[in-house]
């Protein structure tokens, strides 16, 4: 008998991570739609702490022919080197290491910080419950440029700069079949609310 060892890295199917996570972790319809808008009153709030008056809006847009649904924030945004490090990484939200108080990649931390819902980094990946692809269009009011961040579940993330002119991000739903009919029932984003 010989002796042997080695190393071997672990594995994960994202597109089967992806699944898992919308159909179980999330039993109700309206639960992405919710982490969505949690997701850009975190924005808000994180733009509002550098001022104080700023009032912040959030407005979905739903639109049937398309087959979308659309969440735009006037909050914070997002950077590019933001989107790459975190919108396509599992189990790690901007929110959750401001709470947590450890250092982002502009170089600020955060502290305990009660006013901010997101903690865990999936959010944005329980759109896939009900999106086959997702687009985000993101600017931090400090950047000259915007960034667009773009993928279906399990396939390679696009990344493109932006011309978007204000501060701020909208996310796009781009449904999938058999919830394309909630790109005309504005009942249930007020139900997420």
């Amino acid at each position: 008998m010989s002796v042997w060892q080695r190393r071997i890295p672990f594995k994960v199917d994202i597109a089967g991570i992806i699944d898992i996570m919308g159909s179980s972790l999330y039993s109700r319809v309206d639960t992405p739609i919710r982490e969505l808008l949690q997701n850009a009153h975190d924005a808000i709030a994180r733009r509002r702490r550098r001022d104080i008056s700023f009032q912040g809006r959030i407005d979905v847009r739903l639109d049937p022919e398309a087959r979308t649904i659309s969440f735009s924030d006037d909050g914070i945004g997002l950077s590019a080197q933001e989107a790459e490090s975190y919108l396509g990484t599992l189990g790690i939200g901007i929110t959750g290491l401001i709470k947590r108080g450890q250092p982002l990649p502009n170089g600020t931390s955060g502290g305990e910080r009660s006013d901010l819902i997101g903690q865990f980094g999936v959010g944005l990946f329980s759109a896939f419950m009900l999106a086959d692809r997702l687009s985000v269009e993101s600017r931090r009011d400090e950047d000259e440029q915007g960034v667009c961040w773009s993928a279906g579940a399990g396939t390679d993330i696009e990344l493109s700069s932006s011309d978007r002119g204000t501060p701020g991000t909208t996310v796009t739903l781009h449904l999938k079949d058999e919830f394309a009919s909630l790109a005309s029932d504005p009942e249930v984003v007020e139900k997420a609310i």
